[in-house]
């Protein structure tokens, strides 16, 4: 259990209303008990190691495999303490015949070899003749992780019979139950503040709305008492007409209303004094929660003080937590501004979307007019190149047709000078006959009105004239 590791209380806590006081769901700063872990088997130094001087199956003579000179026990390699090469096939001694002559400086030694065996048998694991006859020595001494192990077998042992560490667990012990009956006390406070609130709010609520009901149906009871006894008006003879029940009805709700608004403020004004009441009351509880959350520091220092070799000061032992709730205020203001220039380049992002947009369509715009007015530009082209076609043609028609009135024209003046000419022919013939009529016939009355229709009458024939009386003659 450091001491750098930190406390989630601190009288510089930020603690709101909407947000409970209690801590239950945060870690805490101390940690748990130690278990003891198992006993480790620090290498193999209990069974042979090395197998490498019994004999191989080549070697021997027997019906077995000297490959089963292992099993395994509890998952590790136990070498077999069968006898050994040197015990099945002793080495023949070429000083046998002097070994008997000296029995009796072998007997002497005896005492010795007695007094040796001790060490003998400490090294007799170590102590072995390989294959081609040499001796080797094992070596005895423990390696770095052996020797590790046993420093931490060692450490450990001492933690778990540590006087020290047994106190210090008890005062852990009771350090933790003293912060669960804080943390408790506080989220007992904190959840009867909020029930408090909840039943406060919605008794306005409940005020409020019977406070509308109420006042809505004195307007339709005024409403109704109104139409159901209605004034007998006369139709005035001269002037306006005034509507009495209208009028009426209209004084009885403006008078309705000011009460309403009257009831409204009383009422508004007792529902803040309540909400300023449940305020005091918060900000009351606000303290007491401060100075729990102190009390619960205070506990932790002393304990990181006197079991963990923590800081001597209560200045010292916050200054680490004053840091930390200075670092996560500044995060959250660089995370707010951060968020509002994300905001403010999204918004610039959008504004170029948009202009970029509006660009875009003012360009297909153009590019539609442009479109357009090339497409009335050929247009009229065409109605150009059509109307000159026409007025080519219509010259063509004119033209033809002058040609047709001067044929025509000419046609007409011979037919008039042939006319003419006949009929100056026919002219000068009549002239003739009169002429002659006058030289011959001048004594006959010619000239005598009188005789004028005897004349024709009498040469109808000669002149072309048919007299219809001759008929009824």
């Amino acid at each position: 259990m450091a001491y750098s590791m930190g406390s989630p209380y601190s009288p510089y806590s930020m603690v709101g209303m909407d947000k409970p006081f209690s801590s239950l769901g945060e870690n805490y700063y101390v940690s748990e008990p130690y278990s003891r872990p198992p006993t480790p088997v620090i290498g193999n130094m209990f069974h042979g190691s090395f197998p490498s001087y019994y004999a191989d199956d080549a070697d021997d003579d027997d019906d077995y495999d000297d490959g089963d000179y292992y099993f395994f026990c509890n998952g590790e390699e136990d070498f077999l303490t069968e006898e050994s090469y040197l015990g099945q096939n002793p080495i023949p001694d070429e000083n046998k015949t002097e070994e008997v002559e000296n029995k009796t400086g072998e007997v002497e030694n005896k005492t010795g070899d007695v007094e040796n065996k001790t060490e003998e048998a400490e090294n007799k694991t170590g102590e072995a003749e390989n294959k081609t006859g040499n001796l080797v020595r094992r070596n005895n001494k423990l390696n770095f992780y052996q020797a590790a192990m046993v420093i931490v077998i060692l450490m450990r042992w001492a933690r778990n019979n540590s006087t020290r560490l047994v106190r210090k667990h008890e005062a852990r012990m009771k350090l933790l139950r003293y912060l669960d009956k804080m943390n408790e006390r506080i989220k007992k406070d904190d959840l009867k503040m909020e029930k408090k609130r909840k039943k406060m709010e919605a008794k306005i609520k409940k005020e409020e709305e019977d406070m509308e009901v109420k006042w809505k149906e004195k307007r339709a009871a005024i409403r109704h008492k109104i139409a159901k006894n209605p004034s007998k008006d006369t139709l005035p003879g001269i002037g306006p007409f005034y509507d009495r029940d209208k009028s009426l009805l209209e004084k009885k709700l403006d008078i309705i209303d000011l009460n309403y608004q009257k009831d409204k403020y009383n009422k508004k004004k007792r529902w803040k004094a309540m909400r300023e009441a449940h305020r005091k009351e918060v900000n009351k509880l606000q303290k007491i929660q401060d100075e729990r959350k102190m009390r619960k520091c205070v506990r932790m220092f002393w304990f990181e003080k006197r079991w963990n070799f923590g800081p001597t000061t209560v200045r010292a032992y916050l200054k680490p937590k004053h840091k930390k709730v200075d670092e996560d205020k500044m995060l959250d203001k660089l995370k707010e501004i951060r968020e509002i220039e994300e905001r403010k380049s999204m918004i610039e992002e959008k504004k170029a979307e948009v202009a970029r947009a509006i660009e875009a369509a003012r360009m297909a715009e153009e590019e539609k007019k442009a479109e357009a007015a090339r497409r009335i530009e050929a247009a009229k082209a065409a109605e150009a190149a059509r109307i000159a076609r026409v007025e080519k043609i219509a010259g063509l028609v004119e033209a033809a047709d002058r040609a047709e009135t001067a044929r025509a024209a000419l046609g007409a003046a011979a037919t008039k000078a042939t006319t003419s000419a006949s009929e100056k022919k026919t002219t000068e013939e009549d002239d003739d006959d009169d002429v002659y009529f006058y030289y011959v016939n001048s004594d006959d009355g010619y000239n005598d009105d009188d005789d004028f229709d005897d004349y024709y009458d009498d040469y109808a024939s000669m002149h072309g004239y048919y007299d219809q009386d001759d008929d009824y003659s």
